[in-house]
């Protein structure tokens, strides 16, 4: 095989190579992620709320009719009236650029 032959099949090989790498992550389930801290606010227009832990880092998440809610307090709407509680938001990471959306809110009993 002539070095040209061999140079041009080796660089499709990694082309192919590259090009299959991201696809190689399709229907991997994704880790959930949790944040715990208060609640901030929550934005019914926006759909987001803000929840900020001990070391005042604040995450902000939107939410949707999907999000669960547990505790004393089974809507977000409810939520919304109690700001200051202690959350645990369960979400995954988001795609580049987009909020994560919380999955799940369950209010922390202290």
């Amino acid at each position: 095989m002539s070095h040209v032959k061999v140079t041009s099949i080796t660089a499709i090989a990694l082309l192919v190579g590259l090009v299959a790498l991201p696809l190689s992550g399709l229907g991997q389930q994704e880790e959930e992620q949790f944040f715990q801290g208060r609640l901030v606010q929550v934005d019914a227009e926006e759909l987001i709320l803000i929840v900020e832990n001990s070391d005042e880092m604040r995450m902000t998440f939107a939410y949707n009719a999907q999000t669960e809610v547990e505790g004393p307090e089974t809507t977000i709407q409810g939520l919304a009236q109690q700001t200051g509680i202690e959350v645990r938001v369960a979400y995954l990471a988001p795609p580049l650029g987009q909020r994560p959306l919380a999955r799940q809110i369950a209010v922390v009993e202290e």
